[in-house]
């Protein structure tokens, strides 16, 4: 199974370095790293360029703002499962991806997703934050839960069937892909939890247990 992860990134020189060498360090064997550089100018580029290895993909250009940085590289991902690694993240261990590909290789899931830990920028042993997602139940969409992005896995076809991210919500274009929206008037989602840390992140880095599942429908 092959994994697309997609970091968008813009003038982050001191961080994109780990969150490349986070991603490198996955025990999955098959995954993409997909770079969509918005024209930085900082110096973060030449660290992308020093760090690429045969599985990174990069790209710079100016774009409208960070979804659609986002929407630009999960169009070019070719993974069966895609996710995002923002530019200062980095997961809380390096088999987070093995997990993700299991967990989708043996449950009839559309998507994987998680807890986000918020640890300090000077520090990033210590957590500030822990934020417990939680089990999926459709009436929290409706008070305005949602998934963590960050932790969130979704195979290709969930974005072939409802789109990418809505560019044009300016205050929650992560309510976007469709299919978040639509399960709240009743279609088909079930999370079954988990537990198992998963990702961490700087300056509110944060930190993923991508355990729990959506019930693919």
């Amino acid at each position: 199974m092959k994994i697309s992860v997609v970091t968008a990134v813009f003038n982050r020189v001191a961080t994109i370095g780990d969150a490349m060498a986070s991603v490198q360090a996955q025990s999955h064997g098959t995954i993409e790293h997909i770079i969509q550089d918005g024209g930085s100018t900082d110096g973060t580029l030449d660290v992308v360029r020093s760090a690429a290895t045969g599985d990174t993909q990069i790209v710079s250009e100016r774009d409208g703002g960070i979804y659609d940085a986002i929407n630009r590289g999960i169009a070019r991902a070719t993974g069966d499962v895609i996710g995002l690694m923002h530019s200062d993240d980095v997961f809380a261990d390096d088999h987070v991806l093995e997990k993700v590909a299991r967990t989708f290789a043996t449950q009839d899931v559309d998507g994987v997703y998680g807890d986000l830990q918020y640890v300090a920028a000077s520090d990033p042993t210590r957590v500030v934050r822990h934020w417990r997602s939680g089990a999926y139940r459709p009436a929290l969409l409706k008070r305005g839960w949602m998934p963590p992005h960050p932790t969130l896995y979704l195979r290709r076809e969930v974005f072939d069937r409802h789109g990418l991210y809505d560019t044009s919500l300016r205050i929650a274009p992560a309510r976007a892909p469709e299919f978040v929206t639509s399960h709240a008037t009743g279609r088909a989602l079930q999370c079954r939890p988990a537990s198992n840390p998963a990702a961490a992140l700087h300056d509110s880095r944060c930190a993923r247990s991508c355990t729990d599942v959506l019930e693919r429908r």
